[in-house]
């Protein structure tokens, strides 16, 4: 059967149990010890979540307090000397709370959106030291979601260049910074390969925005250099949020173990896979599921691009998966309440996410005989749901009469009710 993966999962605990407790610690009215064993909690039962589903590869440190961006500045010590930090050494829970929200009289660090998400991060300063290891959040996570959920455990940690990119105050050149990185990562893959994980997820969001020739020549140097490392777990080098473009040929060739493609924001990935082919040696991480909207997937459909995908890459060399983290969904559509059932029965959050990927997994594997029944059901849903829609479409335009077509007073005297009102300048900005 082809295996399945996830990319991240949502960490704010099926009932905002992080964001409450962080409220707590950042009140005064608890203390970090709390903090850590909700954290703790949360964490492990989103394994617990995605192994009863039956997922393959399930992402360990993808978990945060705050955001996955300011923890790799926390293990790499890039805090800013304004925040006090003694280099080197581990950053403590206050520190990261004050690079994420600021403190007395010290500015946080910079927040802005992920791509086009609605998530913001907070954005890596380059502007002091060189960084250094601080910290083994990494091995860490692997090594507690290993002891729940054994080898399925798959680390994700941000990409050396889409971490440097994302960042600002740059004091030398991107290649420099990301020189300085690149020892870091070498030790952080060994020491992941040494705690036992077979798979790392690193992802790389960039790859799928314009680079420029000295960009993409930096990305085969710098993965050039990890995939030589001796003893390293097997790289997946994850991009997610659109196409490769014009960077496929140089992804297709960076001599990494598996490469993640977004093949539902457009069509892109899936034209060059037919018309340019997939490295032999690679596995492809096959995003063919909607990791940030909450609509059900039209399973039928899904599976006709996992199978288009299968037409050039062989089933054993696929994994299926999502064009991005289930991070952007709430939990579970079972603890929505106060809706239209008709509603709810087209939803799909996080777990149910979970479930529609082993679906398809099993159809590309065993054939579509093998999920009818799910795929008739979900059939039935959605011609429900278009005559619904349509019914109620036909009735609203039904009702329409010429007055709807009509404002009630005319222009002039409605751009000088709005003038009195808002008292707009002549070019208002």
């Amino acid at each position: 059967m082809a295996k399945t993966s996830n990319l991240g999962y949502p960490r704010i605990g099926k009932h905002r149990e992080l964001k409450r407790v962080i409220e707590r610690y950042w009140s005064g009215k608890t203390g970090e010890d709390d903090v850590h064993a909700v954290a703790k909690e949360i964490r492990q039962a989103a394994w617990s979540v995605q192994q009863q589903a039956g997922i393959d590869h399930i992402p360990c440190n993808d978990f945060t307090y705050y955001d996955h961006m300011l923890d790799t500045i926390c293990l790499w010590g890039m805090v800013p000397e304004r925040f006090g930090h003694t280099a080197g050494q581990p950053v403590s829970l206050a520190t990261y709370s004050a690079m994420a929200r600021g403190g007395d009289h010290v500015a946080a660090l910079e927040m802005t959106k992920w791509f086009d998400t609605n998530y913001h991060y907070l954005v890596p300063e380059f502007a002091g030291a060189a960084p250094q290891r601080s910290g083994n959040a990494p091995v860490d996570a692997y090594n507690e979601a290993k002891a729940q959920v054994g080898d399925v455990a798959r680390p994700v940690i941000v990409g050396p260049l889409t971490f440097v990119l994302l960042g600002k105050h740059h004091a030398k050149s991107i290649a420099d910074h990301v020189t300085e990185l690149l020892p870091l990562y070498v030790e952080l893959l060994a020491d992941l390969a040494d705690a036992g994980a077979e798979w790392v997820q690193i992802d790389e969001p960039c790859l799928v925005q314009d680079r420029s020739a000295e960009e993409l020549a930096l990305y085969t140097s710098v993965y050039g250099e990890l995939s030589a490392v001796r003893n390293r777990p097997k790289i997946m080098l994850q991009t997610y949020f659109g196409s490769l473009g014009s960077s496929w040929d140089t992804v297709m060739a960076l001599p990494v173990d598996g490469i993640g493609l977004d093949f539902v924001r457009h069509d892109g990935n899936l034209s060059d896979l037919k018309s340019k082919g997939f490295p032999g040696e690679k596995t492809l991480g096959a995003g063919v599921l909607n990791g940030r909207a909450v609509w059900k997937a039209d399973l039928g459909k899904a599976l006709g691009l996992l199978e288009a995908v299968a037409d050039t890459v062989p089933q054993k060399r696929i994994v299926v998966g999502l064009s991005a983290s289930l991070l952007y969904l709430p939990h579970d559509v079972r603890l929505e309440s106060g809706h239209d059932a008709d509603v709810l029965a087209n939803l799909s959050f996080a777990e149910q996410r979970l479930d529609e990927i082993v679906i398809l997994a099993k159809g590309l594997t065993e054939g579509r005989d093998a999920i009818k029944a799910e795929l008739d059901a979900d059939a039935t849903r959605l011609s429900k749901l278009e005559a619904s829609v349509n019914a109620r479409t036909r009735e609203r335009m039904a009702s329409l009469t010429d007055a709807d077509f009509r404002r009630a007073e005319p222009f002039s005297e409605r751009v000088s009710a709005q003038q009195q009102h808002i008292n707009l300048p002549q070019y208002p900005t």
